[in-house]
């Protein structure tokens, strides 16, 4: 029951999320699963909800180069003076501030249980890609470094990164947590069936 409440609030953050939409979720009465629920998280719902939208918004200022603005909406916050007041609450500073220092608060945004944000399946045209695959943690920045593999694949193949479309390619995303060991590919596609591949 937690972990699908969980994953459902999570994957909704940019709404407004009741108590008897997650009943509905999860089968229970909404009496029942608030009292289950405080018992299993130790605190509210909402105040779980809160700091979830925070921790996503502080997660995404961190690793993303997405505006405050587009941030806020993506965790379900219509107003800017709301949003700054609840993240400087939690976070202790504004969410300007926050990403101006954000290599000081890298560390300490994986010591949340579960993030995760709405994803959208896209079925693209078949294409010929050239996958660099890499294990480890979603919230490591080390994972990422895969990249520098894919710059000297480009290099060594004489091609231009505006040759190419870049993709990335998460496994397993849905249920992640600061402590799992995920796939991560990185995927470059030619836009003129440029590889040479030997």
């Amino acid at each position: 029951m937690l972990e699908a409440t969980l994953a459902y609030i999570n994957n909704h953050l940019e709404e407004n999320i009741t108590l008897e939409e997650l009943a509905g979720v999860t089968g229970y009465s909404p009496y029942y699963l608030h009292r289950k629920l405080k018992e299993e998280l130790e605190e509210p719902i909402g105040n779980f909800i809160i700091r979830q939208r925070v921790q996503t918004a502080a997660y995404l200022l961190c690793f993303t180069s997405l505006s405050v603005t587009d941030i806020r909406l993506l965790v379900g916050y219509e107003n800017d003076s709301a949003f700054s007041r609840i993240f400087k609450k939690i976070k202790g500073a504004s969410p300007r501030v926050f990403r101006k220092n954000q290599r000081l608060h890298a560390a300490g945004i994986t010591t949340e249980r579960y993030l995760s944000l709405k994803c959208e399946v896209v079925r693209l045209p078949e294409q010929q890609a050239v996958l660099f695959p890499c294990i480890g943690n979603y919230f490591s920045r080390d994972i990422y470094k895969v990249w520098d593999k894919v710059a000297s694949f480009l290099e060594e193949q004489y091609l231009a990164p505006e040759q190419c479309t870049f993709y990335s390619v998460f496994y397993d995303c849905q249920s992640i947590s600061p402590e799992s060991v995920c796939r991560y590919d990185a995927a470059i596609v030619s836009k003129k069936s440029l590889f040479f591949i030997g």
